[in-house]
């Protein structure tokens, strides 16, 4: 459910779609439904274009926010599929067509027709639905003020860390578990290493934040703030700390894009979009 929940957030605030690795293994009508329902548009569907494209395809854009009283529950169940598949066959993304992983698709979902997995897939869209009205009541609010620049899954180490988005100069992720204060501290290390990781200063951050889903709540801190409260003496530079942590962490990452460059070469030319 956090993937989802972050996928459908992160289509809410943003100005263009993303998460094109997860959304290559819905279904084209799927994809198209949760783009439309999420407020985007292609000026191709303006023109009468053939409703068969493949979205994929389509440059889309932002033409609304969706209403709360909008009808969820196609839309959801899309950001459930995506996320649950993405999460099984990801690492396929990197050698498979668009075409090939729709084929895998097919096959998990008809093992998703046994009682058990209906009845499991049942309460995690119970349980989505929940997180979504909350959010739209009390949370879109709150992360919509953080500021009009979005930025989703920037990518901070390749082949190792991807963070979940970027409002503004606010670094956020999407959690959603039950207690999500007792895991402030594993919460507040993830954010600090993602800051860190950042070692060119490219996203341009000053401030973390943590949106807990069931609370529909955005604990944001000013990144000074934290670097002074987590640290001994006088804050420390951030540069300073960045270039300390790359160099801790230098085989770790070399080993990440190393194989990650490794995936990307050894395709034999059937990646997908």
């Amino acid at each position: 459910m956090g993937r989802a929940l972050e996928v459908r957030i992160g289509l809410d605030v943003a100005d263009r779609p993303g998460y094109w690795d997860d959304l290559a293994f819905l279904s084209a009508a799927e994809c198209r439904t949760l783009l439309m329902a999420a407020g985007f548009t292609h000026p191709e569907l303006d023109d009468g274009e053939p409703v068969c494209s493949d979205p994929l395809h389509r440059c889309w854009q932002r033409a609304s926010r969706a209403p709360s009283d909008a009808p969820w529950d196609e839309a959801l169940r899309a950001c459930l599929d995506a996320a649950e598949l993405g999460a099984m066959l990801h690492e396929s993304r990197h050698t498979l067509s668009v075409e090939e992983c729709r084929n895998s698709c097919r096959l998990l979902r008809s093992i998703w027709s046994s009682a058990g997995w209906v009845a499991r897939r049942s309460r995690a869209l119970d349980g989505l639905r929940e997180l979504w009205s909350r959010y739209l009541t009390f949370g879109r609010d709150r992360l919509v003020k953080l500021g009009s620049r979005v930025v989703l899954e920037p990518v901070l180490a390749i082949g190792y860390a991807r963070a979940d988005m970027v409002i503004g100069h606010t670094l956020v992720e999407v959690k959603v578990q039950l207690e999500p204060w007792d895991h402030a501290g594993q919460s507040l290390d993830q954010l600090l290493a993602y800051l860190l990781l950042d070692r060119w200063n490219s996203l341009g951050l000053d401030a973390i934040a943590l949106y807990a889903g069931w609370e529909a709540a955005a604990l944001v801190a000013d990144v000074d703030a934290v670097l002074t409260a987590v640290t001994a003496g006088p804050t420390p530079d951030l540069q300073d700390l960045r270039s300390d942590f790359r160099d801790a962490m230098r085989e770790t990452l070399g080993w990440g894009e190393s194989l990650y460059l490794g995936r990307l070469f050894d395709t034999g030319g059937r990646g997908g979009t």
